[in-house]
């Protein structure tokens, strides 16, 4: 028997991606460098899937930093995804 596995890649490996303070209790920094220009897009979700802030569209950049406030969140602990065409790279966060 034969399996087949399709689907969006991990990208996590590939990028440097650093997610800090984590765990945080209301502020925390995205770091991401892509060795390339990519388009990018920045999702939080929490951790139904349901987006819990606007997704951010980011063209043409070889490297990201940016910071959050989630203090309006509840505690729990989220994913960060950054999807560009090669794929999603996920990282959790944990809100105290």
């Amino acid at each position: 028997m034969e399996f087949t596995f399709t689907g969006i890649t991990d990208l996590v490996k590939p990028y440097n991606i650093d997610i800090y303070p984590n765990p945080t209790n209301e502020n925390f920094t995205l770091e991401a460098d892509f060795g390339k220009l990519v388009k990018v897009t920045l999702i939080l979700t929490d951790v139904t899937g349901r987006e819990v802030m606007q997704p951010e569209v980011i063209e043409d950049v070889s490297s990201i930093r940016r910071s959050f406030t989630i203090g309006h969140l509840g505690a729990g602990i989220y994913s960060v995804q950054l999807v560009t065409n090669e794929g999603v790279a996920t990282k959790r966060l944990v809100k105290r």
